[in-house]
Protein backbone atom coordinates (compact mmCIF):
# COMPACT_ATOMS: atom_id res chain seq x y z
CA UNK A 1 0.00 0.00 0.00
CA UNK A 2 1.67 3.47 -0.86
CA UNK A 3 0.43 6.43 1.29
CA UNK A 4 -0.03 9.94 0.47
CA UNK A 5 2.98 11.61 2.05
CA UNK A 6 0.68 15.09 2.06
CA UNK A 7 -2.26 13.53 3.59
CA UNK A 8 -1.57 9.39 4.23
CA UNK A 9 -4.18 8.71 2.15
CA UNK A 10 -4.23 5.62 -0.51
CA UNK A 11 -2.54 6.10 -3.58
CA UNK A 12 -3.66 4.71 -6.73
CA UNK A 13 -2.32 5.13 -10.28
CA UNK A 14 -3.91 7.42 -12.81
CA UNK A 15 -4.08 6.00 -16.40
CA UNK A 16 -4.73 9.31 -17.43
CA UNK A 17 -1.62 11.21 -15.86
CA UNK A 18 0.48 8.57 -15.66
CA UNK A 19 1.33 9.22 -11.85
CA UNK A 20 0.37 8.67 -8.46
CA UNK A 21 -2.80 10.38 -7.60
CA UNK A 22 -4.00 10.92 -4.04
CA UNK A 23 -8.23 10.96 -4.40
CA UNK A 24 -8.01 12.58 -1.05
CA UNK A 25 -5.69 15.67 -1.94
CA UNK A 26 -6.03 15.15 -5.29
CA UNK A 27 -1.96 15.53 -5.17
CA UNK A 28 0.11 13.92 -7.92
CA UNK A 29 3.35 11.83 -7.28
CA UNK A 30 6.01 10.16 -10.08
CA UNK A 31 5.77 6.37 -9.39
CA UNK A 32 9.84 6.42 -9.87
CA UNK A 33 10.10 8.23 -6.82
CA UNK A 34 7.44 7.32 -4.45
CA UNK A 35 9.23 4.48 -1.34
CA UNK A 36 8.22 1.23 -1.12
CA UNK A 37 8.00 1.51 2.63
CA UNK A 38 10.74 2.38 4.89
CA UNK A 39 13.73 1.28 4.33
CA UNK A 40 12.83 -0.15 0.80
CA UNK A 41 15.81 -1.25 -1.70
CA UNK A 42 16.06 -2.68 -5.05
CA UNK A 43 15.81 -6.65 -3.70
CA UNK A 44 14.81 -9.30 -5.93
CA UNK A 45 11.49 -9.59 -4.38
CA UNK A 46 8.98 -6.93 -3.46
CA UNK A 47 6.00 -7.13 -1.00
CA UNK A 48 2.45 -8.17 -1.94
CA UNK A 49 -1.16 -9.39 -0.41
CA UNK A 50 -1.51 -12.94 -2.51
CA UNK A 51 -5.50 -13.49 -3.46
CA UNK A 52 -6.44 -17.08 -3.85
CA UNK A 53 -9.64 -18.45 -5.00
CA UNK A 54 -11.43 -20.48 -3.16
CA UNK A 55 -13.28 -22.12 -6.37
CA UNK A 56 -10.73 -22.30 -8.57
CA UNK A 57 -7.22 -22.04 -7.01
CA UNK A 58 -6.42 -18.69 -9.51
CA UNK A 59 -3.90 -16.76 -7.57
CA UNK A 60 -3.67 -12.53 -8.27
CA UNK A 61 -1.47 -10.30 -6.50
CA UNK A 62 -1.70 -6.69 -5.42
CA UNK A 63 0.35 -4.29 -3.34
CA UNK A 64 -2.47 -3.19 -1.90
CA UNK A 65 -4.21 -4.72 0.95
CA UNK A 66 -8.04 -4.50 0.01
CA UNK A 67 -9.83 -7.55 0.06
CA UNK A 68 -11.30 -8.78 -3.52
CA UNK A 69 -14.56 -10.34 -3.97
CA UNK A 70 -14.43 -11.20 -7.60
CA UNK A 71 -12.39 -13.90 -9.49
CA UNK A 72 -11.33 -12.91 -12.88
CA UNK A 73 -10.86 -16.47 -14.28
CA UNK A 74 -14.08 -18.31 -13.12
CA UNK A 75 -16.18 -15.40 -12.51
CA UNK A 76 -17.20 -16.25 -9.06
CA UNK A 77 -18.45 -13.87 -7.06
CA UNK A 78 -16.71 -14.87 -3.69
CA UNK A 79 -14.53 -12.97 -1.50
CA UNK A 80 -10.64 -14.24 -1.97
CA UNK A 81 -8.39 -15.61 0.38
CA UNK A 82 -5.62 -13.07 0.95
CA UNK A 83 -2.05 -13.75 2.91
CA UNK A 84 1.22 -11.68 2.33
CA UNK A 85 4.16 -12.71 0.35
CA UNK A 86 6.82 -11.67 -1.90
CA UNK A 87 6.34 -12.40 -5.33
CA UNK A 88 9.85 -12.52 -8.07
CA UNK A 89 10.69 -8.71 -9.15
CA UNK A 90 10.39 -8.76 -13.18
CA UNK A 91 12.78 -6.45 -14.89
CA UNK A 92 10.63 -4.31 -16.91
CA UNK A 93 6.93 -2.92 -16.57
CA UNK A 94 4.57 -1.59 -19.41
CA UNK A 95 1.76 0.45 -17.23
CA UNK A 96 -1.40 0.84 -18.67
CA UNK A 97 -2.11 3.41 -21.33
CA UNK A 98 -6.01 2.57 -22.03
CA UNK A 99 -8.32 3.92 -19.39
CA UNK A 100 -11.49 1.74 -18.58
CA UNK A 101 -13.48 4.20 -19.81
CA UNK A 102 -11.22 3.61 -23.81
CA UNK A 103 -11.03 -0.17 -23.10
CA UNK A 104 -15.36 -0.21 -22.80
CA UNK A 105 -15.37 1.49 -25.85
CA UNK A 106 -13.28 -0.82 -27.43
CA UNK A 107 -15.18 -3.85 -26.54
CA UNK A 108 -18.60 -2.40 -27.41
CA UNK A 109 -17.04 -2.12 -30.77
CA UNK A 110 -16.65 -6.03 -31.12
CA UNK A 111 -19.78 -6.36 -29.52
CA UNK A 112 -21.50 -4.37 -31.87
CA UNK A 113 -20.99 -7.16 -34.60
CA UNK A 114 -22.19 -9.90 -32.71
CA UNK A 115 -26.10 -9.87 -33.19
CA UNK A 116 -26.88 -12.88 -31.68
CA UNK A 117 -24.92 -12.61 -28.53
CA UNK A 118 -26.81 -12.83 -25.12
CA UNK A 119 -28.26 -9.56 -23.96
CA UNK A 120 -25.93 -9.88 -20.46
CA UNK A 121 -22.92 -8.90 -22.33
CA UNK A 122 -24.88 -5.65 -23.68
CA UNK A 123 -25.29 -4.39 -20.47
CA UNK A 124 -23.69 -1.53 -19.48
CA UNK A 125 -23.61 -3.02 -15.06
CA UNK A 126 -21.71 -5.78 -16.87
CA UNK A 127 -19.07 -4.12 -19.08
CA UNK A 128 -18.23 -2.40 -15.68
CA UNK A 129 -16.89 -5.18 -14.24
CA UNK A 130 -13.24 -4.62 -16.62
CA UNK A 131 -11.09 -5.64 -14.59
CA UNK A 132 -6.85 -4.23 -14.65
CA UNK A 133 -4.71 -7.25 -14.42
CA UNK A 134 -1.30 -7.00 -15.48
CA UNK A 135 0.25 -9.86 -17.13
CA UNK A 136 3.73 -11.88 -16.44
CA UNK A 137 5.31 -12.04 -19.61
CA UNK A 138 9.01 -13.30 -20.85
CA UNK A 139 10.65 -10.93 -23.04
CA UNK A 140 13.32 -12.85 -25.35
CA UNK A 141 16.30 -11.52 -27.43
CA UNK A 142 17.28 -13.67 -30.30
CA UNK A 143 20.08 -12.85 -32.74
CA UNK A 144 21.94 -14.92 -35.56
CA UNK A 145 25.10 -15.41 -37.55
CA UNK A 146 27.17 -12.52 -38.62
CA UNK A 147 27.00 -14.16 -42.24
CA UNK A 148 24.81 -16.63 -43.93
CA UNK A 149 24.84 -18.40 -47.46
CA UNK A 150 22.16 -19.50 -48.58
CA UNK A 151 21.06 -21.10 -52.83
CA UNK A 152 19.61 -19.11 -54.86
CA UNK A 153 18.25 -18.70 -58.91
CA UNK A 154 17.92 -15.78 -61.35
CA UNK A 155 15.85 -16.15 -64.38
CA UNK A 156 16.26 -14.40 -67.42
CA UNK A 157 15.14 -14.13 -70.54
CA UNK A 158 17.23 -13.93 -74.16
CA UNK A 159 15.36 -14.38 -77.21
CA UNK A 160 12.71 -17.49 -77.25
CA UNK A 161 14.87 -18.41 -74.35
CA UNK A 162 14.36 -18.76 -70.56
CA UNK A 163 17.90 -18.64 -68.70
CA UNK A 164 18.20 -20.14 -65.06
CA UNK A 165 21.44 -18.90 -63.00
CA UNK A 166 22.55 -20.50 -59.99
CA UNK A 167 24.16 -18.83 -57.27
CA UNK A 168 25.39 -18.99 -53.71
CA UNK A 169 24.79 -15.76 -51.81
CA UNK A 170 26.35 -14.58 -49.07
CA UNK A 171 24.38 -12.42 -46.74
CA UNK A 172 25.49 -10.45 -43.79
CA UNK A 173 22.54 -9.82 -40.64
CA UNK A 174 23.21 -7.29 -38.01
CA UNK A 175 21.32 -6.79 -35.34
CA UNK A 176 18.77 -8.93 -33.34
CA UNK A 177 15.32 -9.62 -32.52
CA UNK A 178 13.76 -8.23 -29.79
CA UNK A 179 10.82 -8.05 -27.94
CA UNK A 180 9.12 -11.71 -28.58
CA UNK A 181 6.68 -11.82 -25.95
CA UNK A 182 5.27 -14.90 -24.35
CA UNK A 183 2.82 -15.02 -21.40
CA UNK A 184 4.56 -16.72 -18.36
CA UNK A 185 1.15 -17.85 -16.51
CA UNK A 186 -0.27 -20.82 -17.03
CA UNK A 187 -3.62 -19.40 -16.32
CA UNK A 188 -3.82 -17.04 -19.06
CA UNK A 189 -4.50 -19.06 -22.64
CA UNK A 190 -2.16 -18.42 -24.70
CA UNK A 191 -4.42 -17.98 -27.55
CA UNK A 192 -5.84 -14.84 -25.88
CA UNK A 193 -2.49 -13.71 -25.49
CA UNK A 194 -1.89 -14.19 -29.35
CA UNK A 195 -5.09 -12.11 -29.83
CA UNK A 196 -4.07 -9.15 -27.50
CA UNK A 197 -0.16 -9.12 -29.54
CA UNK A 198 1.71 -7.56 -29.52
CA UNK A 199 2.81 -5.26 -26.96
CA UNK A 200 5.55 -1.75 -27.62
CA UNK A 201 8.31 -1.05 -26.22
CA UNK A 202 7.40 2.27 -26.64
CA UNK A 203 6.15 2.82 -23.21
CA UNK A 204 8.06 -0.03 -21.22
CA UNK A 205 9.62 1.61 -17.60
CA UNK A 206 11.89 -0.69 -14.86
CA UNK A 207 9.81 -1.97 -12.72
CA UNK A 208 8.68 -0.08 -9.75
CA UNK A 209 5.92 -1.61 -7.39
CA UNK A 210 4.06 1.71 -7.27
CA UNK A 211 2.56 0.99 -10.63
CA UNK A 212 0.33 -1.68 -9.68
CA UNK A 213 -1.05 0.54 -6.71
CA UNK A 214 -4.76 0.04 -7.73
CA UNK A 215 -4.38 -2.78 -10.36
CA UNK A 216 -3.26 -6.59 -9.97
CA UNK A 217 -1.65 -8.78 -10.96
CA UNK A 218 -1.02 -12.20 -12.31
CA UNK A 219 1.24 -14.43 -10.86
CA UNK A 220 4.12 -16.36 -12.86
CA UNK A 221 4.50 -19.68 -12.94
CA UNK A 222 5.66 -20.76 -16.72
CA UNK A 223 9.35 -21.41 -17.01
CA UNK A 224 11.31 -18.95 -19.11
CA UNK A 225 12.90 -22.26 -21.03
CA UNK A 226 8.91 -23.49 -21.89
CA UNK A 227 9.05 -21.03 -25.45
CA UNK A 228 12.50 -20.57 -25.79
CA UNK A 229 12.58 -23.06 -29.19
CA UNK A 230 9.37 -21.02 -30.36
CA UNK A 231 10.77 -17.37 -29.47
CA UNK A 232 14.32 -19.11 -31.73
CA UNK A 233 11.68 -20.75 -34.56
CA UNK A 234 9.52 -17.87 -34.99
CA UNK A 235 12.97 -14.96 -35.20
CA UNK A 236 14.66 -17.31 -37.55
CA UNK A 237 11.49 -17.35 -39.90
CA UNK A 238 11.00 -13.70 -39.57
CA UNK A 239 14.82 -13.40 -40.52
CA UNK A 240 14.57 -15.46 -43.74
CA UNK A 241 11.33 -14.23 -44.91
CA UNK A 242 13.23 -10.88 -45.08
CA UNK A 243 15.99 -11.96 -46.56
CA UNK A 244 14.03 -13.23 -49.20
CA UNK A 245 11.57 -10.06 -49.97
CA UNK A 246 15.22 -8.05 -50.08
CA UNK A 247 16.76 -10.62 -52.64
CA UNK A 248 13.64 -10.46 -54.78
CA UNK A 249 13.34 -6.80 -55.27
CA UNK A 250 17.38 -7.79 -56.87
CA UNK A 251 15.25 -10.61 -58.75
CA UNK A 252 16.86 -13.11 -57.14
CA UNK A 253 14.89 -16.28 -55.49
CA UNK A 254 16.14 -18.03 -52.86
CA UNK A 255 15.85 -21.61 -51.22
CA UNK A 256 14.35 -21.39 -48.00
CA UNK A 257 15.16 -24.57 -45.53
CA UNK A 258 12.41 -27.19 -45.70
CA UNK A 259 12.68 -27.53 -41.51
CA UNK A 260 13.11 -25.57 -38.31
CA UNK A 261 16.03 -27.40 -37.51
CA UNK A 262 17.21 -26.78 -40.56
CA UNK A 263 16.22 -23.12 -40.74
CA UNK A 264 18.18 -22.87 -37.00
CA UNK A 265 21.31 -24.58 -38.00
CA UNK A 266 21.85 -22.48 -41.42
CA UNK A 267 20.93 -18.73 -39.50
CA UNK A 268 23.07 -19.86 -36.32
CA UNK A 269 20.05 -18.97 -34.21
CA UNK A 270 20.80 -18.26 -30.77
CA UNK A 271 18.72 -16.83 -28.06
CA UNK A 272 19.39 -14.88 -25.03
CA UNK A 273 18.34 -14.99 -21.73
CA UNK A 274 14.56 -14.45 -21.14
CA UNK A 275 13.72 -10.92 -19.35
CA UNK A 276 10.27 -11.07 -16.84
CA UNK A 277 7.73 -8.10 -17.39
CA UNK A 278 4.79 -7.30 -16.64
CA UNK A 279 2.08 -6.39 -19.11
CA UNK A 280 -1.07 -4.71 -19.14
CA UNK A 281 -4.41 -5.91 -19.67
CA UNK A 282 -8.40 -4.91 -19.09
CA UNK A 283 -10.31 -8.56 -17.91
CA UNK A 284 -13.68 -9.42 -17.87
CA UNK A 285 -15.48 -12.61 -17.35
CA UNK A 286 -18.89 -13.34 -18.13
CA UNK A 287 -20.32 -16.85 -16.55
CA UNK A 288 -23.31 -19.07 -17.01
CA UNK A 289 -23.37 -22.67 -15.45
CA UNK A 290 -20.04 -24.30 -15.88
CA UNK A 291 -18.83 -22.61 -19.17
CA UNK A 292 -17.02 -19.64 -18.81
CA UNK A 293 -16.64 -16.50 -21.23
CA UNK A 294 -13.44 -13.47 -21.68
CA UNK A 295 -12.86 -10.72 -22.92
CA UNK A 296 -9.25 -9.32 -22.63
CA UNK A 297 -8.25 -5.86 -24.10
CA UNK A 298 -4.36 -4.92 -24.09
CA UNK A 299 -4.26 -2.62 -21.86
CA UNK A 300 -1.25 -0.41 -24.02
CA UNK A 301 -2.84 -0.88 -27.49
CA UNK A 302 -6.70 -1.66 -27.01
CA UNK A 303 -6.52 -4.63 -29.17
CA UNK A 304 -9.32 -6.91 -28.10
CA UNK A 305 -9.96 -10.52 -28.04
CA UNK A 306 -13.42 -11.90 -27.16
CA UNK A 307 -15.06 -14.97 -26.11
CA UNK A 308 -18.93 -14.19 -28.13
CA UNK A 309 -21.49 -16.95 -26.96
CA UNK A 310 -24.63 -17.05 -29.29
CA UNK A 311 -28.31 -16.80 -27.51
CA UNK A 312 -30.05 -19.79 -29.02
CA UNK A 313 -33.36 -17.75 -29.05
CA UNK A 314 -31.82 -14.93 -30.84
CA UNK A 315 -30.17 -17.31 -33.34
CA UNK A 316 -33.39 -19.40 -34.41
CA UNK A 317 -35.36 -16.03 -35.10
CA UNK A 318 -32.44 -14.67 -37.03
CA UNK A 319 -32.42 -17.76 -39.08
CA UNK A 320 -35.82 -18.22 -39.83
CA UNK A 321 -36.08 -14.36 -41.00
CA UNK A 322 -33.10 -15.27 -43.34
CA UNK A 323 -34.76 -18.44 -44.70
CA UNK A 324 -38.03 -16.86 -45.12
CA UNK A 325 -36.95 -14.17 -47.25
CA UNK A 326 -34.53 -17.05 -49.28
CA UNK A 327 -37.81 -18.87 -50.03
CA UNK A 328 -39.52 -16.10 -51.22
CA UNK A 329 -36.62 -15.08 -53.14
CA UNK A 330 -36.22 -18.97 -55.43
CA UNK A 331 -39.98 -19.33 -55.28
CA UNK A 332 -40.21 -16.63 -57.71
CA UNK A 333 -36.81 -16.85 -59.41
CA UNK A 334 -35.63 -20.98 -59.42
CA UNK A 335 -37.71 -23.62 -61.00
CA UNK A 336 -36.14 -26.93 -59.32
CA UNK A 337 -37.18 -30.52 -60.78
CA UNK A 338 -37.65 -33.68 -57.75
CA UNK A 339 -33.99 -34.88 -59.07
CA UNK A 340 -32.29 -31.27 -58.53
CA UNK A 341 -33.51 -30.69 -55.02
CA UNK A 342 -32.79 -34.16 -54.17
CA UNK A 343 -28.95 -33.34 -55.33
CA UNK A 344 -29.01 -29.84 -53.59
CA UNK A 345 -30.47 -31.16 -49.90
CA UNK A 346 -27.86 -34.06 -50.46
CA UNK A 347 -24.84 -31.59 -51.48
CA UNK A 348 -26.27 -29.83 -47.85
CA UNK A 349 -26.21 -32.37 -45.47
CA UNK A 350 -22.47 -33.13 -46.67
CA UNK A 351 -21.51 -29.74 -45.82
CA UNK A 352 -22.93 -29.84 -42.20
CA UNK A 353 -20.87 -32.98 -42.02
CA UNK A 354 -17.86 -31.15 -42.88
CA UNK A 355 -18.81 -28.49 -40.80
CA UNK A 356 -19.57 -30.18 -37.82
CA UNK A 357 -16.30 -32.25 -37.99
CA UNK A 358 -14.47 -28.70 -37.85
CA UNK A 359 -16.10 -27.87 -34.92
CA UNK A 360 -15.96 -30.93 -33.18
CA UNK A 361 -12.08 -30.67 -33.96
CA UNK A 362 -12.16 -27.05 -32.63
CA UNK A 363 -13.47 -28.24 -29.59
CA UNK A 364 -11.41 -31.41 -28.83
CA UNK A 365 -8.03 -28.86 -29.41
CA UNK A 366 -9.62 -26.40 -26.54
CA UNK A 367 -10.41 -29.40 -24.25
CA UNK A 368 -7.26 -30.68 -24.58
CA UNK A 369 -5.32 -27.16 -24.36
CA UNK A 370 -3.51 -28.37 -27.71
CA UNK A 371 -2.67 -25.21 -28.39
CA UNK A 372 -1.36 -23.99 -24.72
CA UNK A 373 1.93 -24.93 -24.91
CA UNK A 374 1.95 -22.48 -21.46
CA UNK A 375 -0.48 -24.83 -19.42
CA UNK A 376 1.45 -27.94 -19.43
CA UNK A 377 4.57 -26.32 -18.19
CA UNK A 378 4.21 -27.79 -14.35
CA UNK A 379 6.76 -30.28 -13.89
CA UNK A 380 3.51 -32.37 -12.73
CA UNK A 381 2.19 -31.98 -15.88
CA UNK A 382 5.13 -33.26 -17.73
CA UNK A 383 3.45 -36.57 -19.27
CA UNK A 384 0.00 -34.66 -20.32
CA UNK A 385 2.25 -32.33 -22.11
CA UNK A 386 4.11 -34.88 -23.89
CA UNK A 387 0.94 -36.20 -25.05
CA UNK A 388 -0.23 -32.81 -25.63
CA UNK A 389 2.82 -31.98 -28.46
CA UNK A 390 2.86 -35.69 -29.33
CA UNK A 391 -1.73 -35.13 -30.75
CA UNK A 392 -0.43 -31.93 -31.88
CA UNK A 393 2.09 -33.12 -34.55
CA UNK A 394 -0.45 -35.97 -35.04
CA UNK A 395 -2.92 -33.37 -36.20
CA UNK A 396 -0.54 -31.15 -37.77
CA UNK A 397 0.74 -33.96 -39.69
CA UNK A 398 -2.95 -35.06 -41.14
CA UNK A 399 -3.99 -31.70 -41.95
CA UNK A 400 -0.75 -31.78 -44.69
CA UNK A 401 -2.73 -34.16 -46.03
CA UNK A 402 -4.84 -33.63 -49.14
CA UNK A 403 -8.63 -33.69 -47.71
CA UNK A 404 -11.52 -35.37 -47.59
CA UNK A 405 -9.82 -38.65 -47.03
CA UNK A 406 -11.96 -41.37 -49.43
CA UNK A 407 -10.38 -44.57 -47.93
CA UNK A 408 -14.09 -45.46 -46.72
CA UNK A 409 -15.89 -44.77 -50.28
CA UNK A 410 -15.22 -48.03 -51.89
CA UNK A 411 -16.64 -49.96 -49.53
CA UNK A 412 -19.77 -47.89 -49.99
CA UNK A 413 -19.70 -48.68 -53.77
CA UNK A 414 -19.56 -52.84 -53.45
CA UNK A 415 -22.39 -52.49 -50.62
CA UNK A 416 -24.86 -50.93 -53.61
CA UNK A 417 -23.17 -52.51 -56.24
CA UNK A 418 -24.54 -55.95 -54.56
CA UNK A 419 -27.84 -54.56 -54.91
CA UNK A 420 -28.20 -54.04 -57.87
CA UNK A 421 -25.99 -56.62 -58.82
CA UNK A 422 -29.26 -59.32 -57.92
CA UNK A 423 -32.11 -57.16 -59.84
CA UNK A 424 -30.55 -56.03 -62.72
CA UNK A 425 -27.54 -58.38 -64.01
CA UNK A 426 -23.57 -57.77 -64.44
CA UNK A 427 -23.91 -56.41 -67.65
CA UNK A 428 -26.72 -53.81 -66.67
CA UNK A 429 -24.99 -52.71 -63.65
CA UNK A 430 -21.75 -51.94 -65.93
CA UNK A 431 -24.04 -49.74 -68.70
CA UNK A 432 -26.22 -48.10 -66.72
CA UNK A 433 -24.07 -47.62 -63.50
CA UNK A 434 -21.33 -45.63 -65.79
CA UNK A 435 -23.80 -43.48 -66.93
CA UNK A 436 -25.30 -42.69 -63.95
CA UNK A 437 -21.59 -42.06 -62.57
CA UNK A 438 -21.67 -39.29 -65.45
CA UNK A 439 -24.85 -37.55 -64.67
CA UNK A 440 -24.99 -37.74 -60.90
CA UNK A 441 -21.13 -36.53 -60.58
CA UNK A 442 -21.93 -33.81 -57.52
CA UNK A 443 -24.49 -36.48 -55.60
CA UNK A 444 -21.70 -39.42 -55.93
CA UNK A 445 -18.92 -36.41 -54.35
CA UNK A 446 -20.98 -35.41 -51.34
CA UNK A 447 -22.09 -39.08 -50.76
CA UNK A 448 -17.78 -39.77 -50.48
CA UNK A 449 -17.09 -36.53 -48.54
CA UNK A 450 -19.70 -37.35 -46.20
CA UNK A 451 -18.50 -40.78 -45.92
CA UNK A 452 -14.99 -39.30 -45.12
CA UNK A 453 -15.82 -36.84 -42.66
CA UNK A 454 -18.28 -39.06 -40.84
CA UNK A 455 -15.38 -41.41 -40.17
CA UNK A 456 -13.21 -38.44 -38.90
CA UNK A 457 -15.92 -37.26 -36.68
CA UNK A 458 -16.42 -40.62 -35.15
CA UNK A 459 -12.22 -40.83 -34.55
CA UNK A 460 -12.89 -37.67 -32.55
CA UNK A 461 -15.75 -38.36 -30.23
CA UNK A 462 -13.12 -40.44 -27.82
CA UNK A 463 -11.13 -37.12 -27.58
CA UNK A 464 -13.82 -35.06 -26.53
CA UNK A 465 -15.89 -34.76 -22.81
CA UNK A 466 -19.25 -34.77 -24.55
CA UNK A 467 -19.96 -38.23 -26.28
CA UNK A 468 -24.26 -36.85 -27.54
CA UNK A 469 -22.07 -36.07 -30.80
CA UNK A 470 -22.75 -39.22 -31.95
CA UNK A 471 -25.93 -38.72 -33.46
CA UNK A 472 -25.24 -35.35 -35.44
CA UNK A 473 -22.22 -36.77 -36.14
CA UNK A 474 -23.69 -39.38 -37.92
CA UNK A 475 -27.18 -38.27 -38.93
CA UNK A 476 -25.55 -36.21 -42.12
CA UNK A 477 -24.14 -39.64 -43.70
CA UNK A 478 -27.36 -41.31 -43.42
CA UNK A 479 -29.33 -38.80 -45.39
CA UNK A 480 -26.92 -38.54 -47.93
CA UNK A 481 -26.87 -42.22 -48.10
CA UNK A 482 -31.05 -42.14 -48.76
CA UNK A 483 -30.39 -39.32 -51.77
CA UNK A 484 -27.66 -42.04 -53.09
CA UNK A 485 -29.76 -44.94 -53.16
CA UNK A 486 -32.90 -42.99 -54.44
CA UNK A 487 -30.97 -41.51 -57.32
CA UNK A 488 -29.48 -44.86 -58.03
CA UNK A 489 -33.04 -46.71 -57.87
CA UNK A 490 -34.04 -44.01 -60.21
CA UNK A 491 -38.29 -44.37 -59.45
CA UNK A 492 -40.75 -42.22 -61.71
CA UNK A 493 -42.75 -41.09 -59.37
CA UNK A 494 -41.78 -37.95 -58.30
CA UNK A 495 -42.63 -37.62 -54.70
CA UNK A 496 -40.08 -40.52 -53.91
CA UNK A 497 -37.91 -37.76 -54.58
CA UNK A 498 -39.04 -35.19 -52.53
CA UNK A 499 -39.16 -37.77 -49.53
CA UNK A 500 -36.02 -38.19 -49.77
CA UNK A 501 -34.97 -34.80 -50.02
CA UNK A 502 -37.05 -33.99 -46.72
CA UNK A 503 -34.78 -36.46 -45.08
CA UNK A 504 -31.91 -34.77 -46.14
CA UNK A 505 -33.06 -31.57 -44.72
CA UNK A 506 -34.01 -33.32 -41.86
CA UNK A 507 -30.66 -34.67 -40.98
CA UNK A 508 -29.03 -31.00 -41.80
CA UNK A 509 -31.97 -29.52 -39.46
CA UNK A 510 -30.44 -32.01 -36.65
CA UNK A 511 -26.64 -31.44 -37.19
CA UNK A 512 -27.23 -27.64 -37.29
CA UNK A 513 -29.07 -27.51 -34.13
CA UNK A 514 -26.21 -29.57 -32.79
CA UNK A 515 -23.61 -26.84 -34.65
CA UNK A 516 -25.52 -24.37 -32.41
CA UNK A 517 -25.68 -25.80 -29.45
CA UNK A 518 -21.85 -27.09 -29.51
CA UNK A 519 -20.86 -23.19 -30.45
CA UNK A 520 -20.96 -21.82 -27.37
CA UNK A 521 -18.68 -25.05 -26.04
CA UNK A 522 -15.91 -23.18 -28.51
CA UNK A 523 -17.01 -19.77 -27.80
CA UNK A 524 -16.52 -20.14 -23.99
CA UNK A 525 -14.74 -21.87 -21.71
CA UNK A 526 -14.88 -24.72 -18.67
CA UNK A 527 -14.25 -23.34 -15.63
CA UNK A 528 -10.97 -23.45 -14.42
CA UNK A 529 -9.50 -25.87 -12.06
CA UNK A 530 -6.07 -24.14 -10.96
CA UNK A 531 -5.64 -25.97 -7.40
CA UNK A 532 -2.87 -28.11 -8.66
CA UNK A 533 -0.68 -25.70 -9.98
CA UNK A 534 1.86 -24.18 -7.68
CA UNK A 535 1.34 -20.36 -7.29
CA UNK A 536 4.37 -17.47 -7.47
CA UNK A 537 6.71 -17.12 -9.74
CA UNK A 538 9.56 -18.15 -7.67
CA UNK A 539 10.46 -21.14 -9.48
CA UNK A 540 10.08 -18.53 -13.06
CA UNK A 541 13.47 -17.09 -12.89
Amino acid sequence: MYQCPSCGGQLYFSIRDQRLRCPSCDNLYDPEKIDEGKGAKEEEYYGVTIYTCTQCGAEIVSTDHAATAFCSYCGSQTTLEGRLGKEVRPKYIVPFQKTKVSCKEQYAQVLSYAAYAPKELHDPQFIENFRGIYMPYWLYRVHFKDEVTLPAERKRSKGEYEYTDEYSLTAGLQGAYENIQYDASSSFDDNIAAQIAPFTTKHRKPFKPAYLAGFFADTADVDKDTYRQDAEDRAGEYAVDKLARDMKRNHYEIEKPSSKEELGELLGTKCDEAEAALLPVWFLTWRKGKRVAYAIVNGETGKVSADIPVDPKRFALGTLAVAALLFVISHFLVAMTAKTALSLAAVLAALAQVLFFYEMRTIMRKENHLDDKGFFSQSEHARARKLQEEDAERIRRKDKRRMPELSGFPSSLVFFGIMILFSQGVITLLIQGLVRIASNFGLITAAAVSLAFMIRCLLLIPKVDEKSMLVPAVTPFLAVAIAFFMRWWNPVADWYYYIAAACCLAGVLVTCVALIRRYNLIATRPVPDFFRREGGNSRAN
